[in-house]
């Protein structure tokens, strides 16, 4: 068991109604004292959550470790949720309506395609910085903070989910009478070239770059695959910065993370969590009114890492966490039938795009094999996660596409458990049990190998563990052995990255939109250079994804998504579970936004409700 992590008391917040009743009675009260006294400790949680409210301070729950801000580099999703709050995107999606929206720029541009000179007959986006958007340092927001920010994605060196998504940039030019404004140009048209363009984290090149090491490397050349292989073979200044912006040094020291949004960090400590300090003169502040969601209303945001949920069950009773995210089903329907816990927080379930899979190690000899990865499919207890674990609060999903979309493939008919199946399968590649000791087994190399396989798994957070020993249960019953390996979730993202497991149960978030699937499943995207971390490389495949990316007609783009989700699903590169809802837990004393958006809220929008 995990030994929780406390913090230091200068952290939390204390009441001082005692103090303040010594000084109200006198000695010969003293009866009268003790009988307050008891009933002050007998209103517990909600007094003391009441009493936290007075504050403009938002305590949320981190379930993985925060050891860095930086969006661009890999990490937990937690850990970018923090960074979403200190550094900002050209754009950003609405969190209700899901419409890309301007943030850093004045408007969203519409593509047209150049006519004549360099860029002829390439799609072009013409981008104006707003005035307003400056520094922490009171330096303007310039094009060439853009220009940065899209060499640094494009370093090969620098290993990040986001460069694939420039893969058709081409160039970029900046309007010499006004640094303010740039023009960017794509190869060819591509479904969410605006989406990606206006989603990639912008730094500021006097903190990230200060000795000007990409001075010399055009973005033109890092947009050229040929040339970036060899520029980061021979280009010391591209080695040099890669170094440096992936330094710890300047990615968790609070002095050195610098950003353009409406927060700075104030304490970063990886066991025990991250707290925001709202900046005061932060330049976004004029637009409330007219971008809504570009508001930020907690003073200071405190992420506290609370791994077990018993630990975080008894801060939401203290009041000592506003939000909190990921209680299992159970204790969550438990939870809102209590009348303090009702008198002081709202139970929502957010339907959002993520959803639970079995990672699979396509390039392990035995997974290697369509056939086990079939037979795993349909050893899994689905009805039990669905039914018993989340007890209704998920649906069954048959790939990575939100089930709520239009281009989600509904005539595809779930995986469910099936023994004799499974065996059979089994039984074809090779595996049967032929000592009757319940596991299945082959002989590999002249040795008779069981069919024992390694299952890296969560444990003390949410129901991972239900989840684990859901499918030890039933892949026992045909004949397959798991072995459970606990981490946390960034061991397993570590771990799976370097290629050092088998399996590993893990929850992936996507878009409530359409996706790009090159990130997962393209095979020039295989780890460790890449996100495809279960190693999987389908020519039909990369062919259907790279043919998604430049068609313009969402129908037939819609048609070439199915196909694709059919060969995932005949295929198996690993086994999708479920699409769980968001169960969160939010104080009454907040008014906070939610949104299908992953973690399934806006904590930057929760704004402190005037007291009665």
């Amino acid at each position: 068991m995990k030994k929780q992590i406390t913090f230091d008391a200068s952290f939390l917040t204390t009441s001082s109604s005692i103090s303040n009743m010594n000084h109200t009675f006198r000695r010969s009260s003293s009866l009268l004292f003790c009988l307050l006294l008891l009933l002050c400790y007998a209103c517990g949680p909600t007094e003391k959550a009441a009493e936290k409210a007075r504050t403009n301070k938002l305590n949320v729950r981190l379930e993985a470790a925060v050891d860095k801000v930086n969006p661009l580099l890999k990490g937990p999703a937690y850990a970018r949720y923090v960074a979403n709050n200190v550094f900002q995107t050209l754009g950003a999606f609405e969190p209700q309506t899901i419409e890309l929206e301007p943030l850093i720029i004045k408007s969203i541009p519409a593509p047209y395609t150049v006519k004549d000179g360099k860029y002829k007959g390439m799609q072009a986006y013409d981008f104006e910085i707003r005035e307003e958007a400056k520094w922490d340092n009171g330096t303007p927001i310039t094009a060439a903070d853009v220009n940065f920010s899209y060499k640094t994605v494009l370093n090969p060196l620098i290993v990040n989910p986001f460069s694939s998504y420039l893969e058709q940039l081409k160039g970029m030019t900046i309007d010499p009478s006004n640094p303010k404004k740039f023009t960017v140009y794509q190869k060819e048209y591509y479904f969410l070239a605006i989406e990606a363009l206006c989603q990639m984290a912008i730094f500021p090149k006097y903190n990230y770059d200060p000795q000007g090491l990409l001075d010399n490397v055009s973005l033109e050349d890092l947009a050229d695959p040929k040339k970036r292989d060899l520029l980061g073979k021979q280009d010391k200044g591209l080695q040099e910065h890669a170094i440096f912006f992936q330094q710890a040094a300047l990615n968790s020291d609070k002095s050195t993370i610098v950003g353009s949004g409406p927060y700075r960090v104030d304490f970063l400590d990886p066991a025990q969590g991250v707290i925001l300090v709202r900046k005061k003169d932060w330049w976004g502040n004029g637009l409330r009114a007219a971008i809504p969601f570009m508001a930020a209303f907690p003073d200071t945001i405190h992420y506290k890492l609370v791994l077990a949920e018993d630990a975080a069950i008894n801060m939401l009773r203290s009041g000592e966490l506003d939000i909190a995210t990921n209680i299992t089903p159970a204790n969550f329907k438990k939870l809102e039938k209590e009348p303090e816990m009702a008198a002081n927080y709202d139970f929502n379930l957010q339907w959002a795009a993520i959803y639970n899979r079995i990672m699979i190690n396509n390039a392990d000899p035995i997974l290697s094999d369509k056939r086990v990865r079939q037979a795993i499919a349909y050893a899994v207890n689905y009805s039990e996660m669905l039914n018993d674990i989340q007890m209704g609060m998920a649906q069954q999903t048959i790939g990575p596409i939100f089930p709520n979309h239009i281009s989600y493939a509904k005539e595809l008919v779930p995986y469910s458990f099936n023994a004799e199946k499974s065996k059979a399968l089994l039984a074809d590649a090779g595996w049967k049990d032929t000592d009757n000791d319940g596991i299945a087994d082959k002989v590999i190399g002249g040795k008779k190998t069981p069919l024992v396989l390694q299952l890296m798994n969560t444990t003390g957070v949410g129901v991972g563990d239900l989840i684990s020993a859901s499918l030890q249960t039933s892949m026992a019953k045909v004949g397959i052995k798991i072995d459970l390996k606990p981490s946390d979730i960034n061991k397993i993202t570590a771990e799976t990255m370097a290629g050092n497991f088998q399996l590993a149960a893990s929850a992936s978030s996507s878009h409530p939109g359409e996706i790009d699937m090159s990130q997962n499943y393209h095979s020039k995207a295989l780890a460790p250079n890449g996100d495809n971390r279960i190693r999987y490389a389908n020519k039909d495949l990369d062919a259907i994804i790279d043919k998604i990316k430049i068609t313009p007609d969402k129908v037939e783009r819609y048609k070439l998504f199915k196909e694709a989700q059919t060969i995932l699903y005949n295929d198996v590169p690993e086994v999708f579970l479920y699409a769980p809802g968001f169960r969160v837990v939010k104080s009454k004393a907040f008014d906070c936004q939610l949104t299908p958006m992953r973690p399934g809220y806006m904590d930057v929008l929760a704004k402190l409700k005037k007291q009665k």
